[in-house]
């Protein structure tokens, strides 16, 4: 009993699962409108008062689309074929001359860049660059101007004397951050701040001068304020040195009167 509604089971799982299937095969088809006997429509409302005035119009299928698509890429291809077909004649022209105005660009190219000569003629591309020969011999070569009197040697010697410019402007340059490191050496010697930081870190000759400045003024003002005391001093000493002397000699007379006495 239990074997056969097991078998039952899996045959309804089995056809539920196959129509599943079917359902989502239509329902993915169903977007895709590759063509109907009877073609899908939409109703356009003409006149929302009056219904008799709308009507259905029919939805093109992928296929009636493709070929309507092909239809215009034909009518294009038709327009544009004849206005095309002057720049196809001068394009088959250009690629039979294509080889040698390739070999004569490259040719010109390594004459520019490598040439052995110290000085070689260069003329400019006119207009620039935007003349070509039309009707001469040299159809779609670059038509050149008169020689250059400024310019008169290869790439090769340029980008030598290029690069011996750089090598004595990094010289140069070497030379400028010795004379920046020492330029900060002496700032701080002079200032006594770090000049990266901005930070004090000691005494700077300016400040000390300063200083020594201000003491020496100060000096000054006192030797002025003690001038005149000094010569005051000095006076009074003289006139004691006077009256010391005086008085010794006043002393050796009394002295000597007192011995003729005895």
């Amino acid at each position: 009993m239990m074997n056969v509604l097991g078998k039952a089971f899996v045959i309804v799982h089995t056809v539920l699962s196959m129509a599943a299937l079917m359902l989502g095969i239509l329902i993915w088809f169903e977007f895709i409108d590759w063509g109907r006997l009877e073609p899908r429509t939409v109703l356009v409302v003409k006149d929302a008062k009056d219904p008799k005035k709308d009507e259905y119009q029919a939805i093109a299928s992928q296929y009636e689309r493709a070929v309507i698509m092909l239809e215009e890429a034909g009518l294009a291809r038709d327009r544009v074929l004849p206005l095309a077909a002057p720049a196809m004649a001068s394009l088959r022209q250009a690629e039979n001359i294509y080889p040698d105005n390739h070999l004569a660009y490259a040719s010109e190219i390594e004459r520019l860049y490598y040439d052995e000569n110290p000085q070689i003629e260069i003329k400019p591309l006119m207009n620039p660059g935007l003349e070509f020969d039309k009707n001469g011999p040299k159809l779609g070569r670059p038509i050149y101007g008169e020689k250059l009197d400024d310019i008169d040697a290869p790439y090769r010697r340029y980008a030598g004397d290029l690069k011996k410019a750089l090598e004595d402007i990094s010289k140069v340059e070497e030379d400028i951050a010795k004379l920046v490191k020492d330029n900060k050496e002496i700032t701080a010697v002079l200032t006594g701040r770090d000049e990266d930081t901005g930070l004090k870190v000691k005494h700077g000759l300016n400040e000390l001068l300063d200083i020594e400045y201000r003491a020496l003024q100060q000096a000054r003002a006192e030797r002025e304020y003690l001038k005149p005391q000094s010569a005051q001093q000095l006076e009074e000493a003289r006139v004691y040195a006077l009256r010391r002397a005086g008085l010794e000699a006043t002393r050796a007379r009394l002295q000597k009167t007192v011995e003729g006495k005895e």
